[in-house]
């Protein structure tokens, strides 16, 4: 938790959800590595969520999956509740 009123999720669409994949390394980009990421989105205990079709999409697996990410998977049919069940939403 983030706040008194504050607990956000991520959701993953598209070729975002290549983020979940375990050799996914942004620091060889000149970006932050995820180690950062898992230490508070486990602190914290933010919900991950990706569509099981953009996994499927982008060749993901189950097994390849970085297991510090504790995804959720939902489907494309189920998004629009998903969405509807948090109070706001920011798209980035």
């Amino acid at each position: 938790m983030y706040g008194q009123d504050l607990e956000p999720a991520v959701l993953f669409k598209d070729e975002a959800v290549l983020a979940v994949h375990s050799n996914c390394k942004p620091e060889g980009v000149g970006c932050l590595p995820l180690s950062i990421t898992f230490k508070y989105i486990e602190k914290y205990q933010t919900q991950i969520y990706a569509t099981a079709e953009d996994l499927a999409k982008y060749g993901v697996k189950d097994s390849e999956m970085e297991p510090h990410w504790n995804l959720t998977k939902t489907t494309e049919a189920e998004l629009p509740a998903l969405v509807h069940s948090f109070d706001t939403v920011i798209f980035f």
